[in-house]
């Protein structure tokens, strides 16, 4: 049995954390829970949206996470207001389980679900994800698209690690392996506002556990804490 304590993941920098298993604080969970509670220092309480159906299976908490269920108009959201900061590096890590194997049709088969507000706009962090397309986001909306990097599979959970390293790069992981840099990019400044976790897809998932860093994770520390995320919730 494995014995998790929170600071097993990198704790220097860490300003958000929302985990399935703690979903309303340190070793507690609620499956009848309308909130989402942040254990990181921020204690910063997200709300799920009114409609948010709580069976236990095809939508609401289960176990060791928030199931989001197929959607098409972002309505399935958890919400929190964080206040605005701007930071010289972020990093954002996300831990997911597919519940159906991700379509090689449309143009949003799964979208991710963080949004990060620069001054300019408000812009998202996000990964779209198809059978054979993987499409990273970042502030101002300035993509890249991954082809056939890798596979998504039905009840497979994936650690998704993005790092802004400055205004000028990002880097993208998975399961705390590089996949892809993009250095060509201008911003102003890197600004933290909300964060807005929502089902905008066309295939089910478990939002299990999500973690921003103020910084540049170092790649031991996205692999180690990608391994914790695979003790807890799977592989």
């Amino acid at each position: 049995m494995l014995i998790y304590l929170h600071g097993s993941y990198a704790q220097n920098g860490l300003i958000a954390h929302y985990d399935g298993i703690d979903n309303v604080g340190v070793n507690k969970h609620d499956n009848n829970s309308r909130v989402w509670k942040d254990i990181s220092a921020s204690n910063v309480t997200a709300t799920l949206t009114d409609n948010f159906a709580n069976d236990g299976v095809t939508s609401g908490w289960v176990e060791d996470g928030l199931v989001f269920p197929v959607d098409t108009s972002t309505t399935y959201r958890v919400n929190a207001k964080y206040f605005d900061n701007t930071y010289s590096a972020m990093t954002y890590e996300a831990n997911v389980t597919f519940l159906e194997e991700p379509k090689n049709s449309g143009s949003q088969a799964y979208v991710h679900f963080i949004v990060i507000k620069n001054s300019q706009n408000v812009s998202s962090l996000w990964i779209n994800a198809r059978n054979d397309i993987r499409r990273m986001n970042g502030l101002g909306n300035d993509a890249y698209v991954l082809d056939r990097i890798f596979s998504l599979e039905k009840d497979k959970t994936y650690t998704f690690t993005f790092v802004q390293e400055s205004l000028t790069s990002r880097a993208f992981y998975v399961n705390g392996v590089f996949v892809a840099r993009k250095s060509n990019i201008s911003l102003q400044e890197i600004e933290f506002g909300y964060i807005f976790m929502f089902g905008h897809t066309l295939t089910p998932f478990i939002t299990h556990n999500i973690r921003v860093y103020d910084r540049v994770l170092t790649e031991d520390e996205i692999a180690s804490n990608y391994v914790l995320d695979r003790l807890r919730f799977g592989d």
